[in-house]
């Protein structure tokens, strides 16, 4: 699983910086377009939250367009074309089906996803050069990460065994939780 922390950080970083409150003239509001294939309110409040601790506020210095395949997955295309009329500045996407429309489909807008497997799926390039207006973490492990962790669990207790994603490359790496 992705660290929580690593991921708005990635999405608040294609915002720039953060209001300083009422020292600053009026700035513009940052509108993000949310796609994902159903609600899921942890996520999105997770989110929400990440970006607040990182001094941004909700209504004044940015906004969450939020649109939902229901389950659909012939709906993705047509909700970031609309994420896109509505002029979002960013698109954050949870889903290789998400992201895929959102890199057929989002043209220059940047995207900013959750994945599994984006190289193998051709997502992105590579984890390190995606390429394109796509930037993300992806959140299934690579051949080699398989292997340590298949190395770790016969050292350690399943149990003692986690992943942690690595913000500098956006993959999982194994570590013990002491």
């Amino acid at each position: 699983m992705m660290d929580r922390r690593t991921f708005i950080a990635l999405a608040a970083s294609a915002l720039g910086p953060p209001l300083d409150g009422a020292a600053q003239q009026a700035t513009k509001v940052y509108r993000i377009g949310w796609l994902a294939p159903a609600p899921l309110p942890t996520t999105l409040d997770s989110f929400r939250d990440g970006l607040h601790a990182l001094g941004y506020v909700e209504g004044n210095n940015f906004t969450v367009e939020e649109r939902y395949a229901m389950g659909k997955s012939e709906r993705f295309a047509p909700l970031v074309a609309q994420l896109v009329r509505a002029n979002v500045d960013l698109i954050v996407t949870t889903g290789n089906e998400a992201t895929a429309a959102a890199k057929a489909t989002a043209g220059p807008t940047p995207v900013v996803f959750v994945a599994g497997n984006s190289v193998e799926n051709g997502l992105v390039e590579s984890l390190a050069h995606p390429g394109g207006n796509m930037t993300g973490v992806d959140t299934l492990p690579t051949e080699l990460d398989k292997k340590a962790v298949r190395a770790g669990s016969r050292r350690r207790s399943p149990r003692r065994l986690a992943l942690r994603s690595s913000s500098r490359r956006g993959i999982c790496r194994p570590r013990s939780l002491r």
